[in-house]
């Protein structure tokens, strides 16, 4: 894994982890929320023998990435092309999962042709499409970070106030077939790690995907000309696979995968089955 802490010309710091090869095909990860460039460290051994390049940036707030206060959607799309024109990247594909996918659709949109192919796995869709689909306590949590986040932060700590704790609570929440996977090694180290890069600064990072996710887009998914495939596992128990029926409505150019006897967590295992998609030339 190789960290890097770039600059936008604006002076916002974003850090990235890569894996793979520096000179490989570039597919850039959109973490979930919460998350971060971390939660793809179990996929470093198939990034080296495929040849791929797989860059992780954290969301504003998460690790080392600046809150950067206010910004949209659009203008964090904007940050990653800067970054992007500074590793002299010009074509690449993106891959979001779960909270990550509004950004990934994000960045395809802004970056268009530059982007081969968007992967979308067990995404969150527009608030008004999907809220109904989740479970009521993740839907009011989640507005309740919109609407108040005073408060909202104040619940939080209280569920969970460090990385380790944070992850003890996420595995209660998860289903058996996300625990399945999240307590056998390496993926249980790096879920343990992520969850501490996550509350590096608090529930900020948090806190913000939360605004973010809820807001009405600053674009109509519709204008994502993309080539688009969207994984989902048939057991999910965080977003329902209902969730990716409505992505395909939404989108031109769009694939649906269904995955019987799977859960939230199954990209973890199943990545490399995602290249062919993602990288034609793989």
């Amino acid at each position: 894994m190789r960290e890097i802490t770039l600059q936008t010309d604006h002076g916002t710091r974003i850090a990235l982890a890569e894996f793979g090869p520096t000179a490989g095909f570039p597919v850039v990860f959109c973490h979930g929320a919460p998350g971060s460039r971390l939660e793809a460290t179990p996929l470093a051994q198939v990034c080296s023998s495929h040849g791929l390049r797989l860059i992780c940036p954290n969301r504003p707030g998460y690790g080392g990435s600046d809150l950067n206060p206010g910004a949209g959607l659009d203008d964090w799309a904007a940050d990653i092309c800067d970054v992007w024109s500074q590793l002299g990247i010009s074509r690449f594909s993106v891959l979001g999962f779960s909270g990550g996918a509004p950004f990934a659709m994000a960045l395809a949109h802004l970056a268009g042709d530059a982007v081969l192919h968007l992967g979308l796995v067990s995404p969150l869709w527009t608030w008004e499409s999907c809220a109904g689909d989740l479970r009521p306590e993740t839907r009011m949590l989640w507005q309740l970070g919109h609407d108040d986040p005073v408060t909202c932060r104040q619940q939080l700590q209280s569920m969970a106030s460090t990385g380790d704790q944070l992850a003890d609570w996420l595995m209660n929440y998860y289903g058996e077939s996300e625990r399945k996977i999240y307590e056998k090694e390496p993926y249980r180290s790096a879920f343990v790690d992520n969850c501490r890069e996550v509350m590096q600064q608090g529930y900020d990072g948090v806190l913000n995907d939360m605004r973010l996710h809820v807001e009405p887009w600053p674009f109509d998914p519709g204008s994502v000309n993309t080539p688009t495939t969207c994984w989902h596992g048939r057991d999910d128990g965080v977003i329902p696979v209902a969730t990716s029926e409505r992505v395909k409505a939404s989108l031109p150019h769009c694939d649906v995968k269904v995955l019987p006897g799977q859960g939230h967590a199954f990209w973890l295992t199943g990545f490399a089955s995602m290249l062919d998609t993602l990288v034609p030339s793989v």
